[in-house]
């Protein structure tokens, strides 16, 4: 069964959610949550997934998997006009939490992953 009409499932103003077991962000993720909130103007869409979905003992693999994620959301932010898109733990927009925060000028994609995954610790 589909959703036909997020309209409906996020009237009055407030939150959705939607479980998937799979999704393609440029890598197949499983066990996926998208939570939508919405107020009259503006909007969230956050996406959680468990970590070891992108993390391995790999460097490699890590670095290929976040490239690709990245990528993938880079195009999504430039073809829907996405202002601000942030990786992180929960809650992501947290200092503390926030891990990388997508912008327009961001062109060395790899260099950004290399920073990312020294923070991790792997």
């Amino acid at each position: 069964m589909g959703v036909e009409d997020f309209e409906y499932i996020l009237s009055p103003i407030g939150t959705g959610n939607i479980v998937l077991e799979k999704l393609d962000l440029g890598i197949e993720i499983n066990d996926v949550v998208i939570i939508l909130s919405f107020d009259e103007v503006l909007g969230d869409i956050v996406i959680n997934f468990p970590e070891s979905e992108v993390l391995s003992n790999e460097y490699e693999e890590i670095q290929r998997k976040l490239l690709d994620i990245i990528t993938y959301t880079m195009n999504l932010k430039e073809k829907y006009n996405i202002p601000k898109v942030i990786f992180g733990y929960e809650p992501a927009t947290s200092p503390d939490s926030m891990l990388l925060k997508l912008t327009n000028n961001m062109v060395n994609y790899e260099k950004e992953i290399d920073k990312l995954i020294q923070s991790l610790s792997v």
